[in-house]
């Protein structure tokens, strides 16, 4: 019996800049999903974005090796990048942004530790960036409201 190497790559190209993803075949169902999802306007994502944070309390950012998140301008503010899923964060790991690693953020360190970071440094929410655009952008108050908001539902 012949065993199958069950990782792939697929190249993905978008607006003109090209994507290596990397994925378990396993898993194909994310790939198409991601396909998908980056192709939504900016609110779509962040109404993605808050929906699956609510069913996983989880989301991801980058940081460098000393733990520092991955801060990017934009006119003057501070955005902290935020994504749903590990995959969409590795699709941003391109120009500057290339030496940093996804990071896991637990809803519950979200709320105790970020927050205030983000509350004390008067940064934006970039949520959801994709292929060095903006995400939606959006203030700590409005952000925590609609998470607080999905999290009711369950």
């Amino acid at each position: 019996m012949k065993e199958l190497n069950r990782n792939a790559f697929r190249l993905l190209f978008f607006n003109g800049i090209a994507y290596v993803l990397f994925i378990n075949m396993s898993l194909h169902y994310k790939h198409n999903e991601v396909q998908s999802v980056i192709l939504l306007s900016p609110q779509q994502r962040y109404e993605y974005f808050i929906k699956k944070v609510g069913d996983n309390e989880m989301m991801y950012t980058l940081a460098d090796d000393s733990g520092n998140f991955g801060i990017s301008d934009l006119e003057n503010a501070g955005l902290f990048p935020l994504w749903p899923a590990r995959e969409f964060a590795e699709l941003c790991k391109v120009n500057g942004w290339s030496n940093y690693s996804v990071k896991e953020v637990p809803l519950e360190y979200f709320n105790v530790t970020v927050v205030k970071l983000i509350d004390s440094e008067n940064y934006l929410i970039n949520v959801f960036p994709i292929a060095g655009r903006t995400g939606f952008i959006v203030d700590i108050d409005e952000f925590t409201r609609d998470i607080n908001c999905e999290l009711e539902k369950f």
